[in-house]
């Protein structure tokens, strides 16, 4: 700016000169005045050129400080963006956001199904992947998937941070409707999103249904999906208190066909029980598979143990009765099957050894049949009569008298069913 006003004063002086130089020739009067100042006009451009030339330095030393002083301001915002982002960083790596896909959610609800029904109580959490995921956060889960599942979203799910809060239950047992149970899951995942926690419990027009009941009942019905690979038009409720008391099912069965054909049936009625919301497997086949389901030390206290026949065994009943096979069974609970052309032993008066029974003591021996014979035709069975063959007399009384509960019926969906109501008691 200084060089620029040096400019415009000499340009001034030069023009005035040349005015006066003007009026030299015009009145030489005026010669000796002109000598007189052009010393002193050539000291002053020699000033102001040499006070500019300063002047430009002094600035571009100051532009240059400038500089330099931006560039260390520069320097130090990118090494303060570089500490920020490295503290980021860190701080996205000790909360580092953790997705799932949808197919690992619906397995983890039906381990958590099974959990309930096995260990009667809720699980503080379940492991999906390498993710410990509480409970709130897994409901949040629940209903989040149920809704991506309904509208065919296959997309990741975020983990969410939400927390536990409690209610008292007042539900009674109903069903829940297909458009009921996806308003709930919206409501619900709107209500954890925003305020990061589990309402104390979820009002429906039966009752109120607390968050422990919202995760299981969420977790039958995406096991159901992942059994028929469809939502369920609706699906029972009841309390949990309920719901922990179910009795979790294991199933034998007796060689009746063929080992494909005895495995499927046995694999339809799980299938049928796990869409109820019932714990179930396929123990297995064999001819001892009912005596050897209950040694298994690892059983929970209130299996529900369902044994299929192709046939009635008179010695198979028989040994129900027996003191070694009730201390086996202990509190476990047995409830047989008897699958056509078995003999259907409803009314029956007497049921004879079967033709391979090599495994029953006669008449006469330890645990060995009675000999039952009712002689008077009275309804009463003696014992002890020689010569009678060895059987069990009227064999559905017997099972009655001694605590238990059969069905005879070919049908799979008559036997899930009955099953199903042999695990609420």
């Amino acid at each position: 700016m200084t060089t620029n006003i040096s400019n415009i004063l000499l340009k001034g002086l030069l023009s005035s000169l040349r005015i006066d130089k003007l009026n030299l020739l015009y009145l030489g009067r005026d010669f000796i005045r002109l000598k007189l100042v052009l010393p002193v006009l050539m000291l002053c451009m020699i000033f102001f050129t040499v006070q500019g030339t300063m002047d430009h330095t002094s600035a571009a030393s100051t532009n240059q400080t400038t500089v330099s002083k931006t560039n260390q301001t520069v320097t130090s915002a990118a090494t303060l963006k570089t500490t920020t982002k490295s503290t980021e960083t860190k701080l996205v790596s000790s909360t580092k956001k953790v997705y799932f896909k949808p197919a690992q959610i619906r397995a983890a609800a039906t381990t958590v199904k099974n959990s309930i029904l096995i260990n009667h109580k809720l699980p503080s959490y379940v492991t999906i992947g390498s993710t410990k995921v509480k409970m709130p956060q897994f409901l949040e889960l629940l209903t989040t998937a149920i809704i991506k599942i309904n509208y065919k979203d296959s997309t990741s799910i975020l983990l969410k941070s939400v927390t536990n809060t409690t209610g008292t239950e007042t539900i009674k047992t109903s069903n829940f409707n297909k458009t009921a149970y996806l308003k709930a899951a919206k409501t619900l995942k709107n209500y954890m999103d925003t305020y990061h926690k589990v309402p104390g419990v979820y009002k429906t027009s039966n009752g109120r249904m607390d968050y422990s009941n919202l995760i299981y009942t969420y977790c039958k019905i995406i096991d159901f999906y992942n059994v028929q690979n469809r939502l369920p038009n609706y699906v029972s409720v009841t309390t949990f208190k309920k719901v922990i008391a179910l009795r979790p099912v294991y199933i034998t069965s007796d060689n009746i066909i063929n080992k494909t054909a005895d495995n499927a049936r046995i694999n339809s009625i799980v299938k049928g029980l796990r869409a109820l919301g019932l714990y179930a497997v396929n123990w297995g086949l064999g001819p001892n598979s009912h005596v050897a389901v209950l040694g298994q030390t690892n059983l929970p206290k209130n299996a529900l143990i369902v044994d299929i026949y192709g046939g009635a065994c008179a010695g198979t009943l028989y040994e129900m009765g027996l003191d070694w096979y009730k201390n086996l069974r202990a509190s476990k609970k047995v409830y047989t099957i008897f699958w056509p052309p078995s003999t259907q032993i409803t009314g029956l008066d007497f049921l004879p050894r079967a033709h391979d029974d090599n495994f029953t003591p006669k008449y006469g021996e330890a645990n060995g049949f009675p000999d039952q014979v009712d002689v008077n035709k009275d309804g009463i069975f003696e014992t002890g009569l020689p010569g009678r063959e060895d059987g069990l007399a009227h064999p559905d009384q017997y099972l009655h008298s001694n605590g238990y509960q059969y069905l005879y019926s070919g049908d799979i969906s008559t036997i899930v069913n009955a099953i199903y109501k042999q695990t609420l008691t």
